[in-house]
């Protein structure tokens, strides 16, 4: 259609300049002289021109006039557009004129003014706290800057029940001979939604920011790029301090130092995407180390999926140790109680069997006139003395290992002598279908402390002859790893599996019916611990045991 207007001009443009020659020429050359015919062929032919030319006029008009019709359309139909875009995006088109200081608001359906108002009422729409807002835009535009000009305020819209949220925009447009704006065009977007998302946002932080403070959380972020940790407020927001890997270091307790160094080679490596650990750390706002459970994610990638940035969540553990730390407390109160209370009774049958033995052959004794009575009587006297004695020096040395207060004197001695004396003392006190032996000729020679190590030696040999009624006790020694080796072997009743783990625990009796405060075979086990020995029992139920221990010494072999 373009084409054929263009084309419709020319021709008329044309015929128009053609017209024209003819009516100079027809002047110049016949001065209105010449004979009818040739005046009237001229004239003729001026004539169909002329209707040539006022044809053409004509349909240029009419198609100048459908070209318009179309134009009009189009522009409806973009004005439409606009409105529809505007409409459901909460949108206005405002104009603002310099001059007369006038606000114009167009209808984009039609493109016409909707209404005006000036400054006096546009102040009375703002909200009274934006104000100041309002006036920066107002003395923008009066000023005639060039360049755009975003601000956001409250503004209360006609026949609205409340003020709205109002983002804007401002755009000179038309402009004076000099170049300086005299009309500005603002687009106005109501902004309503982006604020209650914000306000949901902020309640959001508020909650996390509580939940957070009352549960002791601490986030940090760190970059694979930067090695730099930032701590963050509860709220998500830049706490203002940030620290090196280094400076994180120096911030651990002295004893959690290799947990934190596992961190850092983590962070370095940058390969793990979880990780968890625990340690005690003082950030440089806290006065005190303070347990921290670390909860370490990655939250940042590159283009290649390699991990960028880790987010930490650090939650202070104080609580949770302390309550393990009394609880454990605790549970050794009633522990320590339950022994005390079994030791107790234990002891007290203990002292009461040879107290009462000692008492009843006294009184027998002296009303008895055989002297063989009297020295039987005596013997068995003498006997309990042993057996109350024995009770004493444990009770004595166990309290000693309570406070730590246990001595080493440190003698030379031939150990395979030692161990034959001590074992032809015991002896006597063997049932008569038992046989003791001692395996060793070979002499040994040891600085050891003689008393702790009769006071072990004679525990295991006592504990054997208790439950042995036949076959035989073998204590045998020899040099093992640097050190001395000693081992009591019964043909007893044996011990099974499970008691074996708690034999070595204090005031523990296997057969509460025996004879024994419980204290014998822990206190072996203390003594040998002092000196960074090994003591240990390997049993079967019916079949005996063996009792063994190590100790570290210098043997020399003669």
């Amino acid at each position: 259609m373009k084409g054929l207007r263009t084309s419709l001009i020319i021709t008329t443009v044309v015929f128009l300049l053609l017209f024209l020659s003819l009516v100079i020429i027809n002047e110049i050359k016949y001065h209105f002289v010449q004979n009818f015919t040739d005046q009237g062929m001229s004239f003729i032919l001026l004539c169909i021109v002329g209707i040539i030319l006022l044809t053409l006029f004509l349909v240029n008009c009419l198609l100048s006039k459908r070209d318009l019709i179309n134009r009009n359309k189009d522009l409806l139909s973009l004005r439409k557009k606009i409105a529809c875009i505007t409409e459901n995006n909460e949108t206005i088109i405002m104009e603002y004129d310099v001059k007369d200081q006038k606000f114009i608001f167009w209808n984009e359906d039609t493109g016409k003014e909707a209404r005006h108002f000036l400054l006096n009422d546009y102040w009375k729409c703002i909200h009274h706290e934006d104000l100041p807002i309002a006036q920066e835009l107002v003395e923008h535009m009066d000023s005639r800057q060039t360049n755009t000009f975003v601000c956001e305020f409250r503004y209360l819209f006609p026949g609205a029940a409340g003020y709205s949220w109002q983002s804007n925009e401002i755009f000179p447009f038309e402009t004076d001979k000099e170049g300086k704006p005299i009309t500005y065009i603002g687009v106005c977007r109501k902004n309503n939604d982006w604020h209650e998302m914000l306000d949901e946002l902020k309640n959001y932080k508020s909650k996390v920011s509580f939940i957070t403070s009352i549960s002791g959380i601490i986030f940090a972020d760190f970059s694979t790029k930067t090695n730099i940790l930032c701590c963050l407020c509860d709220g998500g927001s830049f706490k203002g301090y940030n620290m090196t890997l280094d400076e994180y270091l120096d911030l651990l307790h002295p004893e959690d130092h290799a947990k934190g160094e596992q961190v850092v080679q983590m962070m370095k490596e940058h390969k793990l995407e979880h990780f968890h650990t625990e340690y005690r750390f003082m950030y440089p706002w806290e006065k005190e180390y303070v347990w921290y459970s670390i909860d370490i994610a990655a939250t940042a990638y590159d283009a290649s999926r390699q991990i960028t940035g880790y987010t930490w969540l650090n939650r202070n553990n104080n609580a949770w140790h302390k309550a393990m730390e009394e609880m454990l407390e605790l549970q050794g109160k009633a522990k320590l109680a339950t022994m005390q209370t079994s030791f107790l009774s234990n002891i007290n049958h203990e002292i009461r069997t040879p107290l009462n033995a000692i008492v009843g052959f006294s009184n027998i004794m002296c009303d008895e006139e055989s002297y063989e009575e009297r020295l039987k009587f005596k013997n068995i006297i003498d006997k309990n003395n042993q057996k109350l004695l024995r009770i004493v020096d444990d009770a004595l040395l166990l309290s000693k290992i309570e406070s730590d207060d246990i001595r080493f004197k440190l003698t030379e001695v031939n150990i395979t002598d030692f161990f034959k004396k001590l074992t032809d003392e015991i002896r006597p006190t063997i049932a008569p279908g038992v046989q003791l032996i001692c395996k060793k000729d070979k002499p040994l020679i040891s600085t050891v402390d003689i008393t702790y190590l009769k006071n072990v030696t004679l525990a295991l040999l006592s504990n054997a002859i208790k439950f042995t009624h036949e076959g035989t006790i073998t204590l045998d020694f020899s040099l093992e790893n640097d050190g001395l080796y000693v081992s009591v072997t019964d043909t007893g009743i044996g011990i099974a599996k499970e008691e074996q783990e708690r034999i070595f625990g204090r005031f523990e009796k296997i057969d509460s019916f025996k004879e024994g405060t419980g204290i014998g075979l822990p206190i072996c086990k203390a003594i040998i611990t002092k000196v960074n020995g090994k003591i240990g029992v390997e049993s079967e139920l019916g079949k005996g045991s063996t009792f063994w221990y190590w100790v570290p010494r210098r043997i020399v072999d003669n």
